[in-house]
This record gives structure tokens, sequence and C-alpha cells, in this order.
């Protein structure tokens, strides 16, 4: 099996035809898929068990997030490379075969690839790969531009947006922890950015191939705005407590320190969940910082390197 296509759904009913359909249609047809349901309480099963056979379905009592029912998915999957992909994505017929293609054509440290993402108008750039700031923001590169072609030619990117994220099955058992590819204590939310900074500090690398292209419907997700600020707060020191260094941190504090400082305050008075997204950052550290000694044991590139990313 050449790729295994990990897809997690919630409550999709609305979207996971479309993105089914696409599979179905691809030029490539080496694939198999693999649905991790998180206690979906609409159609989302009924519609995958009745209308597509040929999906293997994982049920989960209850909602376990974005990463661990993915790790549970590249766990049970047999494929040389893997593809996690969101219900509210539709591919391109030909994206598997340019994915395909260009990683077994490519440098073999090459162990993440981006596709060009659209957003539902088909004309709006929705990802094309990720980029860190000195902020330590996360963002997706070219978001909300009109694609005019301004980044139609192949190019290495820090990481991939884990909404249609491909990646070479070797490296993720490298820099997997414990059996976690996806870290669990994200949930979901910044959790492509930690295995991108991750496989960036082992030494993988990350391209951008254009001529794989996806459509993102987005709605797939009931979380509100407060919850996914938690999220947020919460990953953001998760990210940087496990993968930065103290020289990157010291040289770019002018530029995370005052930004941290006011959405700190900010947020602690206007949304209560962040409270907890700290008491969970507190409870975690030991854990935390036992995935950083493992991190660090395995770096091999400089904290230079690093910062030639950080926009």
């Amino acid at each position: 099996m050449k790729v295994s296509v990990i897809l997690v759904t919630w409550n999709v009913e609305g979207f996971i035809r479309q993105c089914l359909e696409a599979l179905r249609q691809q030029t490539f047809q080496d694939f198999e898929v693999i649905v991790v349901d998180n206690g979906s309480r609409d159609q989302t099963i009924s519609i995958i068990e009745k209308q597509y056979p040929e999906v293997a379905l994982v049920r989960n009592r209850e909602n376990e997030g974005f990463c661990r029912a993915n790790n549970r998915g590249i766990s049970l999957s047999g494929g040389d490379y893997i593809l996690t992909l969101n219900a509210d994505v539709v591919l391109d017929k030909s994206f598997l075969q340019s994915m395909v293609e260009t990683i077994e054509a490519g440098d073999r440290r090459k162990g993440m690839l981006s596709g060009k993402m659209l957003r539902q108008d088909k004309v709006t750039l929705d990802s094309t790969g990720l980029i860190l700031s000195r902020s330590r923001r996360f963002y997706d590169r070219g978001a909300e531009q009109r694609d005019r072609g301004q980044y139609d030619g192949e190019k290495e990117v820090f990481g991939v947006c884990a909404g249609a994220g491909f990646y070479r099955r070797a490296m993720l058992e490298d820099i997997s922890i414990d059996g976690e590819y996806f870290d669990d204590n994200f949930f979901f939310l910044g959790e492509d950015f930690d295995i991108s900074w991750r496989a960036q500090l082992y030494g993988w690398k990350g391209g951008f191939v254009p001529s794989a292209v996806c459509y993102h419907m987005r709605g797939s997700s009931e979380h509100g705005s407060k919850f996914r600020q938690y999220l947020s707060f919460k990953n953001r020191y998760f990210l940087m407590l496990k993968n930065d260094s103290l020289t990157n941190v010291l040289l770019t504090s002018p530029w995370w320190l005052p930004y941290d400082a006011a959405r700190f305050v900010y947020l602690i008075f206007t949304n209560r969940l962040v409270w907890w997204g700290l008491k969970e950052v507190i409870q975690a550290f030991p854990s935390i910082r036992r995935k950083r000694r493992v991190i660090k044991a395995h770096t091999v590139v400089s904290n230079r390197y690093i910062r030639g990313w950080l926009r």
C-alpha cells in the first residue's frame, strides 16, 4: 500500500460525502482510507457504512481530539506515505498522484509536503505551507490572498497544514515520541506546527507542491471562538516549551514578549477558559519537559537554522 489516508470525523454529515467522493475519483488509486470517528452524534457513521464500504471505520466513544484520533489511525495504517485529511477538504483528482510523484522523485529527507489549499471559492488561498513568526505566532503561507499564481513554484517550506498534510511514514516513525506522532496534549490546533518544528529539528524538510490542489470548505468544527482561544493559548506554550531554544527565545524576545504580555492580560480578563489552559500547561510540564529532552537529544540543526525560518 502506497498511501494511507487518515480522516478524523466528528459530526460532519454535511461534508463527508463530498470528501470521500473526491477520494474515489483520484487518478492514483493505490491507497487505503481509514476514518477515525470521534463519537459523532449525527449521520456521519451511517453515511460511511452504507455508502462507502471500502473505508475502514474506527469508532471512538467520545471526542478524543484530532491528535489522538490521527495517531490511532496512523498506527493502524500500512502505507508508505500518510495523508491526514479533514472532512471539509475536497481533493482535486490528481492530488495524490502529484504528491506521490514529487516525494518519490525528490530528496529522501523531504518528509512532508503541502499542496495548494484553496478556499471554497477556488480563488482565495487557504494554505501553501506553514510560517512561524518571530513572535511565535503561526500562519498559513498565502492565507487570504487571491491566487494569481504567485505561489506556483515548488518551494521548501517550514511545515504543512495537517488538514491535508502529506507525510513520509519514515519521518513520522523517526520523530514519534512514546508512540505519538501528533502530540496528544494539543487535542487540536497548532499540532501541525508542533510536528513540523520537531521534524525540522530532526533534520527533515518540508516542501510545497503547487500541482496538488485541494479545497477547504471550512465549517466542520463545532467549537466556538472562546474554546479555540483557549486551545491556541495553551498550545502556543506547549509548542515553545517543547521545541524552542533558550538562545532563540532570548534573541527574539523583542518580538514575542510584548505580544505575549498584551495577549495574556487581555485573555485572562475576557476568557475564563484561559485559566484552565494555564493550569493544563502547569500540570503537563513534567511530560513536556521529558518530551523536550527527547527532542533535544535528536536535534541535528543549529539555532541559526531555525531562526532562518522565523518571519
